[in-house]
């Protein structure tokens, strides 16, 4: 992007690393706030034109709001570049650890966890509703709030290390299975973002998957029925811990 024509900017930190945002609309900044740093940036990240005509073909708005929605991916670009990613998950905590509960929009994440917190009031917490980031260490997945929080807002809790990761899809009965890393590949690729522009991003999200399924199980949970559905999640993940 020219960033004479584009002369915006934001410097937010999102998982301990600095990125500076070349930006279109000045308002885009205010969605930022919460993560704004003095750090000029690691790195500099900007929604390409490309990026920005297809996210228009594909209706999105023509706003900051918008803009601030389809940056999500040069920053998990930026990010994976040092070992983070941000992924489309609702990231909770039970007690100390983390959770992730990934699905296709209008699956039923928020509701989820808003059922877990109704059988545990105070008990789980959300890290981040919509959007968190992830980074790899020596110690496991740790995962950190994020500024996209979803439409709900769903935010607050500290960041922690990931215990799981449960893939939500809708079918014909409740079901709750553990799955192979060769069974999981696949849902949680769709669900780890990037732009995909350059081949070097595509083997970095490709490193990425393949040290995150070698730290954490996947689950899968199959809804037909809410609250059954939460109240199996329930009994396999959290009722003996």
């Amino acid at each position: 992007m020219n960033e004479a024509r584009f002369p915006y900017k934001t410097c937010i930190n999102v998982a301990g690393i600095p990125v500076a945002l070349i930006l279109r609309h000045e308002e885009t900044a205010k969605y930022f706030n919460a993560f704004s740093s003095g750090d000029p940036g690691a790195e500099t990240a900007a929604v390409s034109e490309d990026e920005w005509q297809a996210w228009l073909q594909a209706g999105g708005t023509d706003n900051s709001y918008g803009e601030f929605t389809c940056a999500t991916g040069v920053v998990s670009d930026a990010l994976l570049r040092h070992r983070r990613c941000i992924i489309h998950a609702a990231a909770f905590r039970f007690q100390d650890r983390a959770w992730l509960i990934a699905g296709p929009p209008g699956v039923g994440k928020t509701t989820q966890v808003r059922n877990l917190q109704a059988i545990l009031p105070g008990e789980f917490p959300v890290i981040c509703g919509d959007r968190p980031a992830l980074e790899l260490t020596e110690d496991g997945v740790f995962v950190h709030p994020s500024p996209w929080n979803g439409k709900e807002g769903m935010r607050g809790a500290d960041g922690a290390f990931l215990a799981g990761f449960i893939i939500l899809e809708r079918g014909e009965e409740n079901l709750f299975s553990k799955l192979s890393p060769q069974e999981a590949i696949s849902p949680l690729f769709s669900s780890l973002i990037c732009t995909a522009e350059t081949e070097e991003t595509i083997h970095e999200l490709a490193s990425f998957a393949d040290s995150f399924l070698r730290k954490i199980p996947v689950y899968k949970l199959t809804s037909f029925s809410i609250p059954g559905s939460t109240e199996l999640l329930y009994r396999e993940l959290f009722s003996r811990r």
